[in-house]
């Protein structure tokens, strides 16, 4: 059923309508499209634009390449606001899935709380703590450029920075470094590592030249104050630009393994408002990712780190999840379906397919499908493949929720995985065990011959890049939304993985 909708046009950051129509149209979706047609423009979302869902139906689309802003609103709802008055302020948004290949917490770890510091002589250096970092990023003065860090300067190019695997620390020289709950450029200092032993009577002066941090001995909930090790590992830069219009920032860092998750989180939060401040002059369309890890690696992570943090500047408040603290706990198997309903599903989705920009592989794009399908829609496996063109083989690539599959090839032929790739859709199966094209013992999961599954070819413009399956064992099965939820993924990996010459491609048959 068609209702009416008012589409206004603005500049990217202004308020003031440039343009606006009035369309009929059954969702938003219908009538962005039909509302651009009448402004004189084509298409519908634009590519790479982030899009904000509003109470009262209303929906908010940046597009960062054209430098414009959509707002579409049900007339019901524009109606009853004033169009001069101010913008409404935006109700607080939900936490978005995490789109990083290691499995974040669902929840956020709570907040340290702060702790002042001893009065330091006026000779040394002022010394910080780790605690609460401010709820908003601290304003910075203008400071002179400073000299570059030689062990900052001397950066490994990041070569895989969403997945990590399973291999050797690798030793580092860490440099002294204070961090504390405002951390910024001015506050991150080098400093000789804290001398404090135990037998050390409490009243004793410090000696000259000498940092100390002490706790309030009411604040017996925060974390112990202490100078800590912080070693710049990886950094990465994206500017704006033709196919990206986002301004990233990446940095991982490596602390000792004997911090805290909150302090760790100090850590990730002090570096962040260094990035804003440097980050601060530029426009709308700004992304921060850190990882704090308690070890060093070369290509890839033997663990997930301890912290992570995303900041995206169009939704506020950063987001931080505790990969490490959080990953023996979360199950593999079929939970309650998220507080989502399929509009909401395909926001998010929308929205962590912007991360697709920031891989480097094929193989990375395989596994960011698997564990963003594992947040949003729940399976007790998922299996991700890579079509190989020599062989005729799709090879299971990445896996969650089952072992002894990772590794395996089957024939792009073989029973359903055969008959989706020929297909090019989402091929619902509501009772493996009933389904004569199965190949259980080729394409199945070891031990499981019932149950529902969904098939669906990762490929575009008519050639095969690889397969995505997911299996239940029980109820609920498989719905018509679960698919289109499944195919939208495919098809951005499969744009994603299209730019790669490596990977080769058939046509369809």
């Amino acid at each position: 059923m068609s209702k009416r909708w008012r589409i206004e046009v603005s500049a990217l950051g202004s308020d003031e309508a440039k343009a606006e129509a009035t369309v009929e149209a059954a969702n938003w979706m219908t009538a962005l499209k039909t509302g651009r047609a009448a402004l004189g423009e084509t298409g519908g979302l634009p590519a790479g634009a982030n899009l904000r869902h509003e109470s009262g139906g209303a929906v908010t689309i940046h597009d960062g390449r054209e430098r414009k802003t959509y707002r579409l609103f049900p007339v019901e709802a524009a109606a009853s606001a004033p169009v001069a008055s101010a913008p409404v302020e935006a109700p607080a948004r939900k936490a978005r899935p995490k789109t990083i290949a290691y499995i974040p917490s669902e929840d956020v770890a709570a907040v340290v709380q702060s702790a002042s510091s001893a009065a330091q002589p006026a000779s040394a250096p002022a010394a910080t703590v780790v605690g609460q970092p401010a709820s908003t990023p601290a304003a910075f003065a203008p400071t002179e450029p400073a000299a570059a860090d030689p062990a900052r300067a001397n950066r490994k190019k990041m070569a895989m920075t969403m997945a990590y695997m399973p291999g050797e620390d690798l030793p580092v020289a860490p440099r002294q470094v204070v961090v504390g709950d405002q951390a910024t450029a001015d506050t991150i200092q080098e400093a000789p590592l804290p001398v404090a032993p135990a037998s050390q009577p409490p009243s004793a002066a410090p000696a000259p030249g000498t940092q100390t941090s002490v706790a309030p001995a009411e604040a017996e909930s925060a974390p112990a104050l202490t100078e800590v090790d912080v070693e710049l590992l990886l950094s990465r830069d994206a500017d704006p630009s033709d196919e990206n219009p986002l301004r990233y920032r990446e940095r991982a860092y490596v602390v000792p393994p004997t911090l805290s998750p909150a302090e760790a989180e100090a850590v990730a939060r002090g570096e962040l408002e260094t990035l804003q401040a440097e980050l601060e002059e530029f426009p709308t369309g700004k992304y921060v990712s850190i990882a704090i890890f308690d070890h060093a690696w070369d290509e890839h992570p033997a663990r997930p780190p301890m912290v992570t943090l995303d900041w995206k500047d169009w939704h506020g408040d950063p987001v931080v999840a505790f990969p490490l603290q959080d990953q023996p706990s979360r199950p593999l198997s079929v939970a309650p379906a998220p507080a989502m309903d399929q509009a909401e599903r395909l926001t998010a989705a929308f929205e962590a397919c912007q991360d697709l920009f920031f891989l480097e592989r094929p193989i990375d794009a395989l596994e960011f499908a698997v564990r963003l399908l594992a947040e949003l829609l729940p399976t007790d496996v998922t299996i991700a493949s890579i079509y190989d063109i020599d062989t005729n083989q799709l090879r299971a690539a990445s896996v969650l929720g089952a072992e002894g599959i990772a590794g395996r090839g089957v024939s792009a032929d073989t029973g359903l995985l055969g008959a989706a790739a020929h297909e090019a859709v989402a091929l619902r199966v509501h009772d493996l065990s009933a389904e004569a094209r199965f190949v259980p013992a080729a394409e199945g999961v070891p031990g499981m011959r019932g149950g529902s599954a969904l098939y669906m070819a990762i490929g575009h413009h008519g050639r095969l890049f690889g397969m995505l399956q997911l299996f239940r064992r029980a109820q609920p099965r498989f719905s018509r939304h679960d698919a289109e939820l499944v195919r939208y993924v495919a098809e951005q990996v499969g744009e994603f993985m299209g730019q790669f010459k490596a990977v080769q491609a058939r046509a369809p048959r």
